[in-house]
């Protein structure tokens, strides 16, 4: 699974990735993690060679012998800093192709072939919004890498909190779940999910129509990927929920509450993929009004003033608040606030 957050910076994205690292180390001493300063080629012969600590073995009830497969865990601060190490223009294409194939590897001149068989890549990264921009702006990140990944767009900061501390409680959760996760990774064989067949086959339906009638190719690919997702995340609550290989629909229905809203969040920040300078400027200033809800005018026009005029910036808001994408609040004459729709109703 490849899981980016996405966000403004300072919004402790990194303290989110470096919690799920710290639980991973806990109990998963043997699976490697990689770092953030990796080329195609190191990352390549690290999981390819023979004696690889990549190269990990399960075995599913009924077989003679066990299945072996290269697992490597990812967790990048700034996603940027590992694909600069390893080139976008090679790294991406390696890991568009690792998320399916049975083989990936690189050849390199003079030291032959790395084969990676069965890879299993695991990324969780960190982005700031300016840094996906730059990176589409690039055509770095195309369609064929975005429809493998999951987007967390966050909307908000949310409250400040000072000084962080860890209650008691919360420390014996967190002894509860490295003890239930060490107990699941021994854990092999096919799920049962008959119970679910009947609602998945729904959801499935509504989607493919949802897919043929999307205009946007970034849409499009996003919703042939998410039943593949759909059922990894539940498959991820009913493990947490009990120790056993089956799916129920109280599953299913809370991975779509997980994943409906990365719908939305690829939308906004994949909205500006045309031609058009200012549907990219129109995008931007948009995101600007959802991370900063009741933002000013006048910050507003400070922030863009280098991009924009003050006409252009006010043909956007009007266009924005007939889209019904923003509320306008209006104080007095002169002072006006923003606040995105979607903050406002929730």
């Amino acid at each position: 699974m490849y899981i980016f957050l996405v966000g403004a910076a300072g919004i402790t994205k990194s303290f989110a990735k470096d919690m799920a690292q710290a639980m991973l180390s806990s109990f998963a001493k043997e699976i490697p993690m990689s770092s953030d300063s990796m080329t195609k080629q190191s990352l390549s012969q690290f999981m390819g060679e023979k004696d690889s600590p990549c190269k990990l073995a399960y075995m599913v009830p009924g077989d003679v012998e066990p299945r072996f497969y290269r697992h490597l865990n990812l967790f990048c601060d700034e996603l940027i800093n590992f694909l600069n190490a390893g080139e976008p223009t090679q790294m991406i294409p390696f890991l568009t192709e690792a998320y399916r194939a049975h083989e990936v590897g690189t050849k390199t001149k003079n030291q032959g072939h790395d084969i990676v068989t069965n890879p299993y890549i695991n990324i969780l990264g960190c982005l700031t919004t300016e840094t996906m921009m730059s990176l589409k702006k690039a055509n770095l990140i195309d369609t064929g890498f975005t429809r493998r990944c999951v987007f967390a767009y966050s909307r908000n900061p949310g409250p400040p909190v000072a000084i962080l501390e860890t209650s008691k409680a919360q420390k014996d959760a967190w002894v509860r779940c490295v003890d239930a996760l060490g107990r699941i990774q021994k854990m092999a064989g096919p799920f049962k999910w008959e119970e679910i067949h009947g609602v998945y086959t729904t959801w499935y339906d509504e989607n493919y129509y949802r897919t043929v009638n999307e205009s946007s190719m970034v849409m499009q690919n996003w919703f042939r990927t998410k039943p593949e997702y759909l059922l990894k995340v539940a498959m991820l609550i009913a493990l947490s929920e009990r120790e056993e290989l089956r799916l129920s629909k109280e599953d299913f229905e809370a991975a779509r509450e997980y994943l409906d809203p990365v719908d939305e969040s690829l939308r906004l920040l994949f909205s500006s993929s045309g031609p058009n300078p200012m549907s990219q400027l129109s995008a931007d200033v948009e995101r600007k009004i959802k991370e900063n809800p009741l933002i000013t005018y006048k910050t507003l026009l400070v922030s863009f003033y280098s991009q924009l005029q003050a006409k252009q910036l006010d043909e956007i808001l009007t266009d924005l608040e007939q889209m019904e994408k923003v509320i306008c609040n209006r104080i007095g004459i002169a002072h006006k606030t923003y606040q995105h729709r979607e903050s406002h109703e929730i």
